[in-house]
């Protein structure tokens, strides 16, 4: 149902023996929230395992099923971001989770170099223990210091136009797609220009993870604002690619 607590679900998930979601764990949030944005992390997103929405049409007071084909689903997009937004009431969510002959999804950011730190396997559950661990490393808990998880996507570019820019940064992380296109890393983008820690007003970004702004000093909407502004015009500066961000914005 929309309103479960999302990580106690997947926790509840991994203990039935059910896997698919072990590298969502500790993400913020509800069931019902999930499908809205497609949530995703450390190379999987909740796409591929969303069978279909039970929604409330507000207008109408009906009550409709909207198969994975009809949601629309993008990089951290849905029709609940974009053309449908504000018509529907998510109710539930249904997946469809593998039971055996699974193999877990540890190629993509620290996974694997975490399990063998923590001296675990690859089993989901231990994938899941690594993920959790890394996520406490970088990100802030909500409920201490205020933030909103990753503000910013992934930027999605051609792989000609990556290689180019490797001219310039050998460094630069990056996973591939397909064989035309290739996913950066927009935290090692903001890193690599050194502004962790970079504050405007009360608005600040996260020692830890530069995907992160955090409410440091009584930030007003005005401060986040600013401050993800100059992060976009920094990184468009310095490597010609236009960050855009992942979360909602009135």
């Amino acid at each position: 149902m929309a309103g479960e607590n999302w990580h106690d679900f997947v926790l509840w998930t991994l203990d039935n023996n059910f896997y698919g979601l072990e590298n969502l764990s500790l993400i913020p949030g509800n069931v019902g929230t999930c499908p809205i944005q497609n949530i995703g992390a450390y190379g999987v997103e909740v796409k591929q395992f969303v069978q279909s929405v039970q929604v409330l049409e507000i207008s109408t007071g009906k009550q409709i099923t909207l198969h994975n084909s009809e949601l629309a689903f993008g990089y951290r997009d849905s029709i609940f971001k974009g053309s449908q937004k504000g018509k529907y009431i998510i109710l539930s969510v249904l997946f469809k989770l593998a039971t055996k002959d699974y193999k877990t999804q540890i190629s993509y950011g620290a996974i694997g170099d975490k399990l063998l730190e923590l001296g675990l396997g690859k089993s989901p559950k231990e994938v899941s223990q690594a993920v959790m661990a890394i996520r406490n490393e970088k990100i802030p808990d909500p409920k201490v210091v205020g933030n909103s998880g990753s503000f910013f996507k992934n930027p999605q570019i051609s792989t000609q136009v990556f290689e180019k820019l490797k001219v310039s940064f050998p460094k630069m992380v990056a996973y591939p797609i397909d064989e035309n296109q290739v996913k950066l890393a927009a935290g090692w983008l903001i890193d690599n220009l050194s502004l962790k820690g970079k504050q405007i007003g009360g608005a600040a970004v996260h020692q830890n993870q530069a995907l992160v702004l955090i409410n440091k000093e009584n930030a007003s909407g005005d401060d986040v604002l600013q401050l993800s502004a100059h992060i976009i015009s920094e990184v468009k500066k310095a490597y010609q690619i236009q960050l855009e961000a992942e979360v909602n914005i009135y």
